[in-house]
């Protein structure tokens, strides 16, 4: 887990009190970041500028398996590409408001404007309620440049299916946002996935019926956006396991139009700005040129309308079939020259690694025997060298809590009496289950090697008794024999500390890689935390 988002919570009023001492004198003013010096128009009209040229960016801080885990260089990133805005996303049951402050704060010293955005609540409405009333209250001295979207996407909340609960949530929570963040920007957007029909038709005074103390509701609050998501035409954007071209779909261009104008209807009703905070298609299921061409002419006409844009997505993990950034490649300038004009940067070192600290148990790891067992036939195939070899043996592993290391999680290793050791894995994960295979047979793997990068692999780990050792490996993916490099053996101490190796790879791009690293003893234990692995240039 990652140390500098969770904090025990006798802690919670000092983090505060550190973060906000930080906002007041740290890399900027407050007096000029949080609107001291600004009127409320002019406020709103800096948020929409910024929005206008916003990506999401779609890591985790928590518990999610598949998503990187978040890391400031991503914003340095965006930075450089020439976005003014970003999204993030946090979780359903929001515990302690805390967590985000790091990574908020990072966002506006980067003078970028930061959409925090909120999925709901398993546990009900009254329950949405408490999360956003402590949300407000925690961050309600912050910035101008921070915007609450108080609810994304509700088709994924267990008790907000129905689109008529949706507005009765909104009903519910905005008058408890307000009272500590009277002019707060917030995002709303419609039931379902936030699609434009629903949207135009829910964010209106005829669903939307709160009343504040003064009397005044929506239709007077002029600090609330529209939120709309258009990944338009569906089967085109989000082909679920096909690869499409532009011809299968004649009026995608009318399609994609006929929906903003219906933003634009929307925000002329209203007297409201209308961002579309979600937009874009798989970057891997189409040629590249008829990509471009969907992409650029998508933007033209959000441009053309004033409307703000958030393309989705800047970061997930490299194999995502959204991501825009890729961790050894960088943003490609062809889809830069689109979005903001910018000229590529240099590709920060980021960790390509998903659930690097163990928050969500086990997934997108696994562990093998040292010992191999049977000739299995077929295994190994692609790699003549190891074709019909023994295959390896699959053994459990689990995570701890409160092993010494990192956080609250880490990964325990048993290593048998008889055993010669183990090895831990991760590699591409090719298909999605939530996304009905949309993943399969793409060529956007997790983890690659770039010919001329240098590659750090750091963990934490201890073992309960001296003797054991461990050794990194790079092979080509899912693990078909096929070495890259090996790393000379370290023992591991019975203290936590960190371990290091580096690798510089100076043959041609390897663009399936899978990561092992072998523990190499017997009757022993050993706990694992906090993998990164980040490669630098020097070109």
């Amino acid at each position: 887990m990652n140390a500098p988002f969770f904090r025990p919570r006798i802690l919670k009023r000092l983090t505060s009190a550190i973060v906000l001492m930080l906002l007041t004198c740290g890399g900027f003013s407050q007096d000029s970041l949080a609107g001291k010096n600004r009127t409320d128009a002019e406020t709103r009209a800096m948020v929409l500028e910024r929005l206008r040229a916003g990506v999401n960016t779609d890591f985790t801080f928590t518990n999610f398996p598949d998503k990187v885990l978040y890391d400031p260089a991503y914003f340095d990133a965006v930075v450089a590409a020439g976005f003014r805005s970003v999204r993030i996303f946090c979780g359903y049951a929001l515990e302690n408001p805390a967590i985000y402050e790091q990574v908020i704060k990072d966002a506006i010293e980067r003078d970028l404007v930061i959409v925090f955005l909120n999925f709901g609540n398993p546990y009900g409405k009254d329950a949405f309620v408490k999360t956003w009333r402590e949300i407000a209250e925690h961050y309600k001295d912050y910035p101008d440049h921070l915007v609450f979207e108080i609810l994304n996407e509700p088709v994924f909340g267990p008790q907000i299916k129905d689109n008529d609960e949706v507005p009765r949530w909104y009903n519910a929570v905005i008058p408890e946002i307000r009272k500590s963040n009277p002019k707060r920007i917030l995002l709303l957007g419609g039931p379902h996935f936030n699609e434009i029909e629903p949207g135009v038709k829910y964010l209106s005074p005829e669903y939307l019926t709160y009343r504040l103390p003064d009397g005044t509701g929506f239709a007077e609050d002029e600090s609330i956006f529209g939120a709309f998501h258009h990944y338009t035409p569906g089967g085109m954007a989000v082909p679920q396991g096909k690869y499409v071209r532009l011809r299968e779909f004649p009026k995608w261009q009318e399609e994609i139009s006929k929906g903003l104008d219906r933003v634009v209807e929307w925000s002329a009703r209203h007297k409201k700005p209308a961002v579309v905070t979600e937009w874009g298609a798989f970057t891997c299921t189409m040629d590249r040129a008829e990509w471009l061409a969907y992409t650029r002419f998508f933007h033209d006409q959000l441009r053309k309308r004033g409307i703000g844009s958030m393309y989705y997505t800047a970061f997930f993990s490299n194999e995502w079939p959204w991501s825009l950034f890729d961790s050894e490649w960088g943003w490609d300038q062809a889809t830069l020259d689109i979005l903001t004009g910018a000229k590529s940067p240099a590709v920060p070192p980021t960790n390509p690694l998903v659930n690097s600290e163990f928050n969500a148990s086990t997934n997108r790891w696994s562990a093998t025997s040292l010992r191999r067992g049977e000739v299995v036939k077929g295994h190994g195939v692609g790699n003549p060298f190891a074709a019909n070899t023994p295959a390896p043996v699959s053994v459990p592993i689990s995570v701890v809590s409160n092993a010494g290391l990192s956080g609250d999680y880490a990964l325990k290793i048993d290593l048998p009496q008889d055993s010669p050791g183990v090895a831990i894995h991760q590699g591409s994960k090719y298909e999605y289950p939530f996304q009905e295979g949309a993943l399969k047979n793409y060529d956007k793997f997790l983890l690659h090697l770039r010919k001329g990068n240098t590659y750090r692999l750091t963990f934490l780990a201890r073992a309960e008794k001296a003797g054991t050792a461990v050794k990194a490996r790079f092979e080509r993916g899912p693990g078909n024999g096929l070495v890259y490099w090996t790393s000379k053996p370290v023992l591991i101490e019975t203290t936590t500390r960190e371990y290091a190796f580096e690798y510089t790879h100076d043959c041609d791009n390897l663009d399936d890689l899978r990561l092992t690293v072998m523990f190499e003893g017997s009757n022993n234990t050993v706990y694992f935390d906090r993998v990164a692995l980040k490669s630098t240039r020097h070109d």
